[in-house]
């Protein structure tokens, strides 16, 4: 069945990133229609590489739309804005294929994916480290294979397992009932929002394994506390504010954990032992807690004052 896919690539001040991905994506065996660029108000020179190469117009027989929003809506504004836009065109897509701008997706990728369209409506490559193609990009990083045995492979797709918004399609059906991604959140918990949300919503994920998609390696600053507990520390305040308070907003609105009020109370004693006793620290503390408040009381308007 001929699939009618619309590409998202988001990008903010990454230009030669964003010239590889589309490189990557006009190469592949089955192209998207239209790829919808959505820069996030670059300031190194984007907009003027995009006008100049023909990525605002028909290239080698795909349409690029180019959007350049007034400001940096952060990554989880540009999907939302890339998804929206690319859902009620006229075109009437059959589904959604969401990239990163450092994200390089293997020219027969598209084509493993919606092959799979009349099986699941939402689909997800194999997304491996840039720096260790034999590794996992994300979470613990394990060994490709290490991966696919722990998570075991039926009929070539890894159940119940997804890389969100790391060239992930999703069909159109998903998108009417699930929605878009909540652009409020800027980056940070987003791709777990959606992901959480399209599982609620009764979407089964599953990864292609012969589907690659390579990435960088999970940069995620995180720090060990009582030997064992890891958290996330991320540098900057804003960046700390965000996670935090988007963490704490997933954990109020989505059903992720049994007991979320004791995961809660965790969280707050292993961020007031690390910034009091091993990284002395009590803005960052300060900021933590408000984040949490700012999350729970599901209040995303307070980003500005941390930027």
């Amino acid at each position: 069945m001929i699939h009618k896919i619309a590409a998202i690539i988001v990008t903010f001040n990454r230009k030669e990133l964003l010239k590889l991905c589309l490189a990557y994506v006009g190469k592949q065996t089955y192209p998207p229609v239209v790829v919808y660029i959505i820069d996030n108000a670059s300031s190194d020179g984007t907009d003027s590489w995009i006008h100049t190469n023909g990525f605002d117009g028909t290239k080698e027989g795909i349409e690029y739309r180019y959007i350049r929003m007034s400001e940096n809506i952060g990554g989880a504004g540009g999907f939302y804005t890339g998804l929206k836009t690319a859902y009620e065109a006229k075109d009437k897509f059959d589904a959604f294929w969401l990239l990163d701008d450092d994200g390089l997706p293997e020219p027969y990728q598209l084509e493993k994916l919606q092959e799979r369209l009349g099986e699941r409506d939402y689909l997800s490559p194999l997304v491996v480290a840039k720096e260790d193609q034999s590794r996992i990009s994300f979470g613990a990083k394990p060994k490709i294979q290490d991966f696919l045995n722990e998570k075991e492979v039926k009929n070539g797709m890894v159940d119940n397992v997804a890389f969100p918004f790391n060239g992930v399609l999703y069909s159109r059906k998903l998108v009417r009932q699930v929605g878009y991604p909540i652009k409020e959140m800027f980056i940070w918990g987003d791709e777990a929002n959606y992901h959480w949300r399209c599982k609620e919503n009764g979407f089964s994920a599953a990864v292609v394994v012969d589907a690659i998609h390579v990435h960088p390696a999970d940069r995620q600053q995180q720090e060990t506390v009582f030997g064992k507990r890891k958290i996330v520390v991320p540098k900057q305040d804003w960046k700390l504010y965000c996670y935090i308070r988007n963490m704490m907003y997933n954990i109020r609105t989505l059903h992720l954990f049994r007991h979320p009020i004791w995961y809660v109370l965790q969280l707050v004693f292993c961020y007031f032992i690390y910034f009091t006793f091993y990284s002395f620290n009590w803005r960052s503390l300060s900021i933590v807690y408000r984040a949490m408040w700012d999350g729970v009381r599901m209040d995303m308007n307070r980003l500005e004052a941390y930027r």
